[in-house]
């Protein structure tokens, strides 16, 4: 499971992290931190500006299929896309 933290900025640096994870680059464990970036292996990822965020899995159980002139296709009405849940909301401005 992820966890968002909202608000929060990503640390540029081992030393600006405030998470207290369990990192490969643990001071106590390796008597140093990285200060130049973050490691290629840290765990924490951006979340990219974005509008409003819904479970796509969860839409697709909803459509319903409907025919067309190659086969048939699968439909999700507007009304399903702004009733579905919001997992995670815009961010401001967006």
């Amino acid at each position: 499971m992820s966890v968002l933290i909202k608000g929060m900025e990503m640390p540029k640096n081992c030393d600006d992290c405030r998470l207290g994870i369990d990192c490969a680059y643990d001071e106590s464990q390796y008597g140093y931190k990285m200060m130049g970036g973050r490691p290629h292996n840290c765990p924490l990822v951006p979340v990219p500006p974005h509008g409003r965020l819904i479970d796509a899995e969860a839409l697709k159980k909803n459509a319903y299929p409907f025919p067309c002139a190659i086969g048939t296709e699968w439909a999700v009405t507007l009304r399903q896309i702004n009733d579905a849940p919001t997992i995670i909301q815009a961010e401001e401005g967006e």
